[in-house]
């Protein structure tokens, strides 16, 4: 392989570079989906905080590499940092009957220590994604034959 056609492909693939958002309730599948379908992911339950997630997002992204990006829903400082990138948003469409079920299944202290808090900001976050005019690609992980 030459100089020239690797300098091609090397453009080439650092230009259709994407960053996947993949959203939904807390309790519907995003990080299961993301583990079985991205190599590369971030999720800020894995980070120090939300502002280092981002960060790895975007250091993964400038390298050239496709990566998705963990949120219940894009905050303003996320869609700050990601303006002008190219990205797609995923919705990850679990009823919140089934959210409740994999929110006790998974035990994650912060989540049970309140839950119905948890609750409600599952129902916060379908008001903003209901609300929102951002293209989704809507997946659904859990079958059901609810649609909400």
């Amino acid at each position: 392989i030459t100089l020239e056609i690797f300098s091609r492909m090397y453009e080439f693939f650092r230009r259709n570079k994407m960053i996947t958002i993949i959203c939904g309730l807390i309790g519907a599948g995003k990080s299961t989906f993301a583990a079985e379908n991205f190599k590369n992911f971030t999720d800020a339950d894995l980070e120090e905080s939300k502002d280092s997630q981002i960060k790895k997002t975007l250091e993964l992204y400038h390298k050239g590499i496709d990566v998705a990006h963990i949120t219940c829903f894009p905050t303003l400082k996320e869609e700050c940092m990601f303006k002008g990138l190219k990205k797609k948003y995923i919705w990850i469409n679990t009823p919140p009957d089934i959210c409740k079920s994999n929110i006790k299944k998974r035990g994650r202290r912060r989540d049970l220590l309140n839950l119905s808090d948890t609750l409600a900001k599952n129902e916060s976050i379908y008001d903003c994604y209901i609300q929102s005019d951002i293209d989704f690609d809507v997946v659904e992980i859990f079958e059901t034959n609810e649609r909400w």
